[in-house]
C-alpha cells in the first residue's frame, strides 16, 4: 500500500516521470494490476484465436469449403469422362459385334470397304447418311 497525493493510505500506486513505480509497495500494487489485466484479457484472446483459427480451416482447409468445392468439381468432370467413355465402348462393341461370323456379309463387307477406300462401281448410287446417323 501506498501513500497517495492527498497523504492518506490507499490502494493506489504513482508513477514517475519514466513510468517505473517509485515506491516498493508501490511495484507490487503495479505487478497486481498487470496480472489481473492480463488474465482479463487472456481468455477472450484465447477464445478468438481459436475461433479465427477454426473459421479459416472451414474454408481454407484440407476439408473446408473450397476444397469440397474443388472435389464436386473433379466429380463433374469424371462423370462427363465416364460418359464419354460408356459412347465410345458402345460404338466399339457395335464395331466387334458387326465382325462376328454370323453377322459377316459379303455385301456388307465390300460396301465397308469401298467406302473406305473411297472407291465406287459404275452404276452404283450413293446415299450419304447424316452425321448422327452413322452406319459405322
Amino acid at each position: 500500500m501506498g501513500v497517495s497525493i492527498c497523504g492518506a493510505r490507499c490502494l493506489c500506486y504513482s508513477l514517475n516521470v519514466e513510468g517505473v513505480a517509485t515506491r516498493e509497495g508501490d511495484r507490487v500494487q503495479a505487478v497486481r494490476v498487470l496480472r489481473r489485466g492480463l488474465k482479463a484479457i487472456a481468455a477472450p484472446t484465447l477464445f478468438i484465436g481459436l475461433t479465427a483459427y477454426f473459421g479459416w480451416n472451414a474454408l481454407h482447409g484440407d476439408h473446408g469449403i473450397r476444397a469440397y468445392q474443388e472435389q464436386m468439381q473433379l466429380k463433374q468432370e469424371a462423370l462427363l469422362a465416364e460418359k464419354n467413355a460408356q459412347v465410345e465402348q458402345l460404338m466399339w462393341k457395335r464395331r466387334v459385334s458387326a465382325l462376328k461370323e454370323h453377322a459377316l456379309d459379303a455385301d456388307m463387307l465390300d460396301e465397308r470397304s469401298r467406302a473406305m477406300l473411297n472407291l465406287t462401281r459404275n452404276g452404283d448410287i450413293v446415299i450419304p447418311y447424316g452425321v448422327n446417323n452413322k452406319l459405322f
